[in-house]
């Protein structure tokens, strides 16, 4: 059962070692995944949160307008890999949604859901769980929750369960979307969902690692802990590289 705790120093080993928002000890520009994570780790894993095809628009010219709505049932996952093809974006670890902007002015065709900023679909978050849970010898998790990330609360808070609990902490914790990052109590791996970020990101063994990169239907890419993660990440990738497929 997930219990709330009542301070957040079980959160001080990651709030403490990532570099603060707005600054870098390389003197660098942008932010890195150094700002999410820890520098412990000897793996990071970047999961690219899904997009999908809105199967009922046939019209790929027509653009999102701010009543436009979607089903659930129309929905069909496709892959930023597809699109970065079809729209001729270099397809690299770096990759983030504002990559497309110069190709999609005006913003996204309507036949496109992009993908959520602060949020891994459920189906996903449920089976990385499953996956990272061979990590670990705890049975012990902590979820932690960036007010930000949430219409609901007012400061951070931190709650402790175990891996049954992923599926349904943010109906716990009566947040919308989250958790922002999540860990076993041996600190095995770190799993990080910016509120601001279409992605997620993991740190973790070279091994839990490979296991990531073996998961059926997750799209993501090996990192480097210094690699750029803001949303002119995507323009320190080599522009002359072409598409990777």
């Amino acid at each position: 059962m997930l219990k709330k705790l009542d301070d957040l120093s079980e959160f001080d080993w990651i709030s403490a070692s990532r570099w603060p928002l707005g600054s870098r000890e390389d003197r660098g520009d942008g932010h890195t995944i150094r700002h999410l994570l820890p520098d412990s780790f000897e793996s990071y894993y970047k999961i690219l949160h899904p997009m999908y095809r809105d199967t009922s628009v046939a019209d790929e010219s027509r653009k999102w307008r701010r009543e436009d709505k979607f089903r659930d049932r129309d929905l069909v996952r496709i892959t930023w890999k597809e699109l970065a093809k079809k729209f001729g974006v270099p397809y690299h670890r770096q990759i983030n949604p504002h990559a497309f902007g110069r190709t999609l002015e005006g913003g996204w065709p309507r036949y496109i859901v992009s993908a959520s900023e602060g949020e891994l679909d459920a189906p996903y978050l449920a089976r990385l769980g499953q996956v990272l849970s061979r990590h670990t010898s705890s049975t012990c998790w902590y979820f932690e929750y960036f007010q930000v990330a949430t219409e609901f609360i007012l400061t951070d808070e931190l709650y402790v369960g175990e891996l049954s609990d992923l599926a349904s902490a943010n109906e716990h914790a009566h947040c919308r979307s989250g958790p922002t990052y999540w860990w076993p109590e041996d600190r095995a791996w770190c799993v990080c969902t910016d509120y601001d970020l279409s992605f997620t990101v993991v740190g973790s063994t070279a091994v839990a690692q490979k296991d990531l990169e073996d998961m059926e239907d997750i799209e993501g890419f090996a990192m480097r802990v210094s690699d750029r993660i803001d949303y002119r990440s995507h323009l320190e990738h080599d522009s002359s590289t072409p598409y990777s497929g």
